[in-house]
């Protein structure tokens, strides 16, 4: 949550930070921080107040490898495997 504050906050910051630092008049600068500055608070604003689903970490991938038990297996009762073929 703090960085979430500090990006929108730094955001804010970088907005003004021309005027205050009396480098406006460097229209090149002004508007790289102005339009980094936008940018940064816009992302720290959706972290803040946007829906929380965007941000949530995912669930952690279930391991692939299934038991023997499980495994399909052919005609022929041999193991079917879909990923690796034997080349020759």
């Amino acid at each position: 949550m703090a960085m979430k504050w500090a990006a929108f906050i730094g955001g804010l910051a970088l907005i003004i930070s021309p005027w205050v630092l009396g480098f406006s008049a460097i229209s090149l600068a002004k508007w790289c921080n102005v339009l980094a500055g936008l940018a940064l608070a816009i992302v720290g604003a959706w972290g803040l107040f946007g829906e929380s689903s965007v941000f949530a970490v995912p669930e952690p991938i279930e391991a692939r490898e299934q038991s023997p038990s499980k495994r399909r297996t052919g005609a022929n009762g041999q193991n079917q495997h879909t990923t690796s073929k034997n080349y020759k």
